[in-house]
């Protein structure tokens, strides 16, 4: 098993290829810590973005 340590910024800007806000660095640490999230942002701010980047 490969346990590499990876950046959270440097994943999401090789999945959709711009850095990610704060709040989505955060919500997918959360994410992949499998704690309970609820993320509230503008509209346009990419949140779906930020959930859907892990099962990329």
């Amino acid at each position: 098993m490969n346990n590499r340590i990876f950046s959270i910024p440097h994943l999401f800007y090789t999945l959709t290829t711009h850095q990610p806000y704060n709040f989505q660095t955060q919500t997918i640490d959360r994410i992949l810590k499998r704690q309970d999230t609820l993320l509230r942002a503008p509209t346009g701010s990419g949140k779906t973005e930020t959930a859907i980047a892990k099962l990329r």
